[in-house]
């Protein structure tokens, strides 16, 4: 799977990024445009940092499809929720991470 990102005034791709193994469900880009975030079937979320064109990580702990994500406004903490009927809250930077599930 691949995350493609368009130029929808010039229709060109702006990069694509080597997505996650199932289908892409969530996704969105962070306030200040360097990240985006994706929630996916195989119950993942990954993060990417747009400027490195790489994932920067991938968080792990819903059991099922992940059916939405957020930033929070200050972009320190994301949001996930899933078909499993949790949300998690993540922190960020990535390497920290820490989350809390609210059932």
């Amino acid at each position: 799977k691949v995350v493609r990102a368009w130029d929808l005034e010039t229709e060109q791709i702006l990069y694509l990024l080597k997505g996650p193994k199932e289908w892409i469900r969530s996704i969105t880009i962070s306030a200040d445009g360097r990240y985006l975030l994706c929630g996916s079937s195989d119950a993942t979320v990954t993060l990417y940092n747009i400027e490195a064109k790489t994932i920067f990580g991938t968080f792990v702990g819903h059991r099922d499809t992940v059916s939405s994500v957020a930033f929070m406004c200050d972009d320190s903490q994301v949001a996930s929720a899933s078909w499993d009927k949790t949300v998690k809250i993540w922190n960020l930077p990535i390497e920290q991470r820490r989350n809390v599930t609210l059932q």
